[in-house]
């Protein structure tokens, strides 16, 4: 539903979803976009970014409200990579994501 959202006004809304595409074309980031029809998911928790710095452990880092935290212990990154696995294996694939952010683009109600 975030994308949806347009935050900034209709030109703006529409600009940040063409941002988040061309981002999503770069072969080293993935833009896994949920289904609305999904009821939960373990993505409901909250922003998490994961990190795997090149020849390092991976790093978690996660977002609720006013709270930030970031871990780098690998008991402490298990759970926000397995949330994230989590909602790789529900949200559309890459082939697919692109698809729904294109059509929001292009709809009035964007």
């Amino acid at each position: 539903m975030v994308l949806r959202r347009p935050l900034g006004g209709r030109e703006v809304h529409k600009g940040q979803l063409g941002r988040l595409l061309g981002l999503g074309r770069l072969r080293t980031v993935e833009l896994p976009v949920m289904p609305t029809d999904r009821l939960e998911h373990p993505g409901m928790g909250g922003s998490l970014t994961l990190l795997t710095p090149k020849g390092k452990s991976q790093v978690a880092y996660t977002e609720v409200q006013t709270s930030a935290r970031s871990a780098a212990e690998l008991d402490e990154v298990r759970i926000p990579a397995a949330r994230c696995g989590g909602i790789r294996a529900q949200a559309l694939t890459p082939r697919e994501s692109p698809t729904p952010v294109e059509r929001m683009q292009t709809e009035d109600e964007c």
